[in-house]
C-alpha cells in the first residue's frame, strides 16, 4: 500500500499523529513485533479519547469499502450489536440497515454526489485537493437504542483516481443541541471553497452553505463574545437585524439555542476560513 503520511500534514490532525504513521507502517510487507506493539498502543489511546468524549472514531476505504481502524465503543455510540470484526467488514451495510429509509436514501444521493460532482472538483484543483464534511442530527438505530448522532469527517488521502481514506469521528448524541423537532443536515466542503449543503426540507444537495455569508459573520462574533449590541456595531447593522440573523440561524439548523449552533460548528469543523480575518478584526 503507497504512504499514507508523506500526503497528510499529521501537523492539523488532531487524533494522534503516531496513529498513521504506525498505521501506515503496518500495511507494509513486514510487519515486526515491535511495530505492532506501537499500533496496540497507539489504538488503545485512540480509544481512551474516543471513550473520554463520547466519539466514535473510524477509518474508511473508499476503494475496498471497508473500515480500516475504529474504536471499540461501537455498540456504545451507534448502537450497532454486529463485532467490530463485521463492522469492520461491511460497514456500510450497517448504516443502511439502521438508518430509516428516508436517510438511507440520502446515502445513496451522497454517493451519486461524489461520484458525479465531488471527484471532478477535486481531479481539476491546482492545489492539494481537500474534502471535509458534516452531518447532523442523524438517526441511526430504532425504538430503545434509538439515537441522534454528529458525523464529522475528512480526507486523509485523495488518490489521482479518486479513491480516498476516510476518518470520521462521531459524536454520539446531539440531541442536546437540538429542538425535538429539529431537522436533519449536511454540509461539504470541497478545497475549502466549495461547499454544498443538504436540508431535510429540500431533499437534495444545493451548492452553497445552509446559512447566508452574513448568518455566518454573526455566529463568528457570537463565537468570539459579542452580544447583539456589540455585533450591530461591529457589522453596521440595527439589533433588531442581528436578532433576526440568530431566529433565521437557529431555524435552519434546528439548534436549542446560539451557543449550541457555536458548538456545533466547533465539533463540525465549519468555520470558514475567513473565520480568522473576522477574529483578527475584532482585537483590532
Amino acid at each position: 500500500m503507497n504512504s499514507i503520511t508523506s500526503e497528510i500534514d499529521l501537523d492539523t490532525y488532531y487524533f494522534f499523529n503516531d496513529y498513521l504513521a504506525i498505521w501506515n507502517e503496518l500495511n507494509t510487507q513486514v510487519i515486526d513485533d515491535s511495530s505492532q506493539d506501537q499500533y496496540e498502543h497507539s489504538a488503545n489511546m485512540m480509544n481512551l479519547v474516543a471513550t473520554t468524549n463520547k466519539h466514535f472514531i473510524s477509518i474508511f476505504n473508499t476503494k475496498t469499502q471497508k473500515t480500516l481502524f475504529c474504536t471499540d465503543n461501537l455498540t456504545e455510540i451507534l448502537g450497532f450489536t454486529c463485532s467490530v470484526a463485521d463492522y469492520k467488514d461491511k460497514p456500510l451495510y450497517y448504516w443502511l440497515t439502521s438508518s430509516v429509509l428516508k436517510r438511507a436514501w440520502y446515502m445513496m444521493q451522497l454517493s451519486m454526489f461524489f461520484k458525479s460532482t465531488v471527484k471532478k472538483i477535486l481531479h481539476s484543483s491546482q492545489v492539494r485537493p481537500t474534502l471535509r464534511w458534516y452531518h447532523h442530527n442523524i438517526k441511526v438505530g430504532a425504538g430503545a437504542t434509538a439515537r441522534r448522532v454528529g458525523i464529522q469527517g475528512k480526507a486523509l488521502k485523495i488518490a489521482p483516481n479518486g479513491t480516498m481514506l476516510l476518518q470520521m469521528s462521531i459524536m454520539k448524541d446531539v440531541s442536546g443541541y437540538v429542538k425535538d423537532d429539529g431537522k436533519w443536515w449536511s454540509e461539504i466542503i470541497i478545497n475549502d471553497d466549495t461547499y454544498y449543503h443538504f436540508h431535510e426540507d429540500i431533499r437534495k444537495i444545493i451548492e452553497g452553505n445552509l446559512l447566508s455569508e452574513r448568518e455566518e459573520e454573526v455566529l463568528a462574533l457570537v463565537q468570539n463574545g459579542l452580544d447583539s449590541k456589540g455585533i450591530s456595531e461591529k457589522l453596521c447593522i440595527s439589533s433588531m437585524t442581528v436578532d433576526t440573523h440568530r431566529k433565521n440561524m437557529l431555524q435552519k439548523t434546528g439548534c436549542k439555542d446560539i451557543s449550541s449552533l457555536v458548538q456545533v460548528y466547533e465539533f463540525g469543523n465549519l468555520w470558514k476560513n475567513n473565520i480568522h480575518t473576522i477574529q483578527k478584526e475584532i482585537s483590532t
